[in-house]
């Protein structure tokens, strides 16, 4: 197929159009999301602490991914400090990764995940 000026003009309105509203770009927030801890058992509580301009506005939401899913679960009103209790999932792996996302109406950032160890331990000699 050969491209002619009409092609190129509604390639090129195309592309206007969607860099026009914003679906190639994503806004990503500025700011940091850190646990207390890098591991942790279930009932245990981690301080989670969100450094960025007026953290107080933004949603933090938890989740777990094992096993190839992704579970959400919960939402926490934004603070600098929240104290999250860690839950027990029932997997077949010995531990989950839980991470926090923090977001706002105009992008989102992710804390570094947690291993929560879900396995019950054995210690025998």
């Amino acid at each position: 197929m050969r491209w002619t000026r009409r092609n190129f003009l509604q390639a090129a309105g195309g592309l206007a159009a969607v860099t026009g509203l914003g679906l190639l770009t994503h806004h990503i927030l500025e700011g940091k999301a850190k646990f207390s801890d890098w591991r942790a058992l279930p009932g245990m509580k981690l301080t989670l602490t969100i450094d960025t301009d007026s953290p107080e506005s933004k949603a933090v939401d938890l989740v777990a991914r094992y096993e190839g899913k992704t579970q959400t679960l919960g939402t926490l009103h934004g603070a600098r400090s929240l104290e999250v209790e860690i839950p027990f999932i029932a997997t077949t792996q010995e531990s989950y990764d839980l991470t926090a996302i923090v977001y706002d109406t105009t992008g989102a950032f992710e804390s570094e995940p947690v291993e929560v160890l879900s396995q019950p331990f054995s210690f025998g000699f």
